[in-house]
């Protein structure tokens, strides 16, 4: 039996065991209530967090240093699937049901609610004493929006400098649309092997962005497998960072962000509309592959699950200048919240 027979087999199995361990008449697809007498029995209190757009970068990403990866088990793959498949149709925030906080501790992780410049989160992270690499996950905890719906990704934070920052500024803007509705990333540095040594290789599995079987796919998968009539499907879209040097020969060289589908035959309709949008924010923007052969992200785990479901992803490179302008005056980067969200996700007027 290969390696994938086994795995299969084990995510299976684990996920027998969960359904023995959350069994309950709510279900995760909002089909099924809990009986009247019996309500008060199934919601839960969560912990409540209020901070600053500082407080929630600090807290999301910590130093990592001395975190040592752990792969998931296939039970944890499934509780953490089912949370946030049930976070992102929508959720009670005031009668948050019990089977939340089991499923956030079967799957490894603390689930909170927050509130940040006055919107309120849904956070699925590591608790501080069991840091092990397995991301953090944050949800809008209201209604889902009308039309489709956009996955944030900042998949390398401790590698691409500020991309945490940017994302969480973007995210929590004051007037983000609905539309934006989730932020998933990563929390160890994509080249750690064990607490303090990072190795670049062909294959690193802390490299959410390029392993398939990390907790990271996962709850990606859970967002793009949602569909009408519950939400509309979702866009991905992924901040990253590159060095300009690095392309001397190479229209990149002298891009502030350089926009791709991920694919090799060229920008979907979709990621031109982002590159425009963008762009009208006055800031310098070229397409893969129209106008670089660099930075495509075409080997993206992301892209491909996408690509497979018929999502739209869109990968963003932002050169180390724009950064560090933005990480200068996260303001700077509110505006991108209604750009992406025109460009991906119009509104729909009564």
């Amino acid at each position: 039996m290969n390696h994938r027979a086994r795995w299969t087999l084990a995510r299976v199995a684990g996920a027998l065991a969960l359904s023995a361990l959350v069994a309950c008449s709510w279900c995760a697809n909002g089909t099924r209530t809990p009986p009247a007498g019996d309500r008060d029995a199934r919601v839960v209190s969560l912990p409540l967090r209020s901070m600053s757009l500082r407080e929630a970068r600090e807290t999301l990403w910590p130093d990592a240093t001395d975190v040592a990866l752990q792969p998931a088990t296939a039970a944890q793959h499934e509780a953490l699937t089912r949370l946030v498949a049930a976070l992102w149709r929508g959720v009670d925030v005031d009668r948050p049901p019990s089977e939340l906080a089991a499923w956030a501790h079967a799957a490894g992780f603390e689930l909170e609610l927050w509130t940040v410049a006055g919107r309120r989160t849904w956070v699925v992270r590591e608790a501080g004493h069991a840091r092990r690499g397995a991301g953090a996950y944050l949800v809008r905890a209201d209604l889902p929006p009308a039309g489709n719906a956009i996955l944030l990704q900042a998949p390398h934070v401790y590698f691409d400098v500020g991309t945490g920052g940017i994302a969480a500024a973007i995210f929590f803007a004051p007037d983000a649309p609905p539309a934006l509705r989730g932020l998933f990333t990563n929390s160890i540095h994509r080249y750690q092997a064990e607490p303090g040594a990072r190795v670049a290789q062909d294959e690193n599995p802390a490299d959410v962005s390029h392993a398939p079987d990390h907790l990271f796919q996962s709850a990606t998968r859970a967002v793009l497998s949602i569909g009408a009539p519950t939400i509309g499907a979702a866009a991905i879209v992924q901040i990253h960072g590159f060095d300009g040097e690095r392309y001397a020969d190479d229209p990149a060289a002298t891009a502030e962000l350089v926009v791709s589908a991920g694919r090799r035959d060229g920008s979907t309709p979709a990621s031109s509309r982002v590159a425009s949008a963008l762009g009208a924010l006055g800031i310098t923007v070229v397409r893969f592959p129209e106008d670089t052969r660099e930075l495509g992200a075409t080997r993206n785990v992301q892209g491909e699950l996408a690509r497979t479901l018929g999502v739209e992803f869109v990968h963003l490179e932002l050169a180390a200048p724009l950064r560090q302008r933005l990480r200068r005056d996260p303001r700077a980067a509110e505006p991108w919240a209604r750009a992406l969200a025109d460009a991906l996700a119009p509104r729909i007027e009564p």
